[in-house]
């Protein structure tokens, strides 16, 4: 090990250790043991297709959009309480596509975040994310990374006067009478295979369910097939691994049963995702649909909590403002310096300049943004 890469770990596990295993002024979400009892799972209702006890659903929907953001993974779920989440954000490059998205569906807060593990194409944008919005829970998995992008977001983190809550199997994010979202694994911790540190979250509304695997591969998935079995079962799919050959086993398919799969990979990538093996065996299993943010862009998937289908992407707002997150300043679109704002950083927002200051932008001194 190189003497650059040993001072990379060593920095990053000092600024772990302030970080991890904490919780906010809600303290930690209930756990039970993987597949355990648990107060709403004891309940005497019988199993629904989706096989966990059925949740009463409340009036809302449940929206959640697969964002397109190239060969990588993020999901953003507006709850039917008006609470959103975000799992994953993508490279770095992909910062101001994820950011514009959620600002312009009118979210200030992400109530929820959940990096699944810390591979860049993951959680790359990451720090960006957390500084450009307020930010409720953040939650990962007990794993570390020496790359700029973990440090860097550990650094918003603690700029933000945040914690991260670490996750394991039982774990539930959130549980309340009509929704749920419960860490089924990683079982284990194998930091030479961070794909198989990756958390596999189920977020059931009413009697609906969705699974998202992240880069889970077949090792993992034979440990969540053993602990779990039918509890795997869910309407909706986020397919492991950007549909790699290296993840979709038979038995992880068969147990999941899904009618709706999403997998999210770059056009023209260089790893050959998706594999057509992984795809045949999942419509092979009975999959219905199966989209590709590759060919589709992004998906959105929404559920009334009784039934589960594709939906239209909600359209965007007009935007009042152009941001630049190198720098963070807030431009007028008509600015001079916009056509000037790479891609990776321009964020077009309809939030308001007040908000936007909470957040630490900084109205740009020469077109003068006013409201």
């Amino acid at each position: 090990m190189t003497k650059k890469l040993l001072y990379l770990l060593l920095a990053a596990l000092c600024a772990a250790s302030c970080l991890f295993g904490c919780y906010g002024a809600d303290g930690p979400a209930r756990s039970s043991a993987p597949g355990g009892p648990s107060a709403a799972d004891s309940s005497e209702t019988p199993a629904t297709e989706s096989g966990s006890a059925p949740v009463p659903a409340a009036e809302g929907k449940l929206r959640v959009h697969y964002i397109d953001v190239g060969q990588g993974d993020s999901v953003f779920i507006e709850l039917p309480d008006g609470e959103y989440m975000l799992i994953d954000c993508g490279e770095r490059d992909c910062a101001g596509r994820v950011i514009s998205f959620i600002d312009r569906l009118g979210c200030e807060k992400i109530d929820y975040l959940l990096a699944t593990h810390p591979h860049t194409d993951h959680m790359g944008g990451m720090a960006q994310v957390i500084g450009s919005f307020a930010i409720g829970r953040i939650f990962m998995p007990d794993v570390v990374a020496t790359h700029s992008s973990f440090s860097a977001m550990l650094a918003a983190i603690s700029e933000k006067g945040a914690k991260i809550e670490t996750v394991s199997p039982g774990f539930f994010i959130f549980e309340k009478e009509d929704l749920r979202a419960e860490v089924l694994g990683p079982l284990r911790i194998t930091p030479e295979n961070l794909n198989n540190c990756s958390v596999v979250l189920k977020l059931q509304y009413g009697g609906t369910s969705f699974l998202f695997a992240a880069d889970a591969e077949k090792d993992e998935e034979a440990e969540l097939v053993g602990a779990y079995g039918e509890k795997l079962k869910s309407d909706a799919v986020k397919i492991g691994h950007h549909g790699s050959a290296d993840s979709s086993s038979e038995e992880f398919v068969r147990a999941v049963g899904a009618k709706i799969g999403i997998i999210s990979c770059g056009a023209g990538n260089p790893y050959g995702h998706p594999n057509r093996g992984v795809m045949t065996r999942w419509l092979d299993s009975g999959m219905e649909t199966l989209l590709r943010t590759d060919l589709e862009g992004t998906v959105t998937v929404v559920s009334d909590g009784e039934t589960v289908s594709v939906g239209k992407e909600r359209a965007e707002t007009e935007y009042k403002w152009v941001l630049n997150l190198n720098g963070k300043k807030i431009h007028r679109p008509d600015c001079e310096g916009v056509p000037g704002i790479a891609e990776r950083n321009r964020v077009f927002s309809v939030r308001t300049l007040a908000e936007l200051e909470k957040q630490g932008f900084s109205p740009c001194g020469k077109c003068r943004p006013e409201e």
